[in-house]
């Protein structure tokens, strides 16, 4: 490195592992493929029965393991957010995966926006065998891509200690939750086009299971009660 150069931002991965063992390697390995490498890979293992947490200890560092009892996803990130040690957090399920260049685009557009907080990019939907019918379906919507996901975003550290982390209670929606939160706190937020996260749609899945309107339904209830006291006390 030239002397008085700037140094390169530092990026912690988070991934949320819970009898992950089946893509948990892949997942691990797209990371480690990043052309902007990450400082740390932390496996978050959220009281796993099976070989996830030997599978991730395998590949040493940059790869850390820390183990809880089973709380659920958000509370894995969590757990894994306060233990970053990058200037930036990326976050991504076990089995989805990172493009090669998906760190590196990002902090590039840090660079180029000091001032920017976020920077998501766009997820692409990917099937296993055997959910050609969903596929089919999904294409025929036009929802096979997003950009409102965790494993999207690259962000600051410093956010999660202006607006707080995950709301534990709502594991279902709990990243429109903290989104919501963004919103409301007027944060600097760009959107990427290029597709930069690959995410596997599996029987198992936790969007494949999460069929069920409710948790959102839910949240916009809330939402909308504490907009209307808002209002009444403002």
């Amino acid at each position: 490195m030239e002397y008085g150069a700037p140094m390169p931002a530092t990026v912690s991965c988070v991934v949320p592992v819970h009898n992950g063992e089946r893509y948990l390697g892949e997942t691990l390995r797209s990371m480690l493929a990043q052309t902007h490498p990450p400082l740390e890979i932390i496996a978050v293992d959220d009281g796993s029965v099976d070989a996830s947490v030997a599978l991730a200890r395998s590949f040493g560092p940059p790869v850390i393991v820390i183990a809880q009892e089973r709380r659920g996803p958000p509370s894995a990130r969590n757990r894994g957010i306060r233990a970053a040690r990058g200037d930036y957090v990326a976050l991504c399920d076990q089995d989805d995966l990172f493009a090669p260049e998906k760190l590196a685009h990002q902090v590039a557009r840090f660079a180029a926006r000091p001032t920017l907080d976020i920077c998501l990019s766009t997820a692409e939907n990917f099937w296993e065998p055997g959910l050609e019918h969903e596929r089919a379906h999904y294409e025929a919507v036009g929802r096979t891509r997003a950009t409102h996901h965790l494993g999207t975003m690259l962000v600051r550290r410093s956010v999660f200690d202006r607006i707080g982390l995950l709301d534990e209670t709502r594991p279902a929606v709990e990243h429109v939750e903290w989104f919501a939160r963004v919103a409301d706190a007027g944060l600097s937020v760009e959107i990427l086009p290029e597709v930069l996260l690959h995410r596997r749609m599996h029987i198992t899945s936790m969007s494949h299971r999460a069929t069920s309107p409710e948790p959102y339904l839910d949240f916009l209830r809330d939402r909308i009660t504490a907009r209307r006291a808002d209002r009444r006390t403002g």
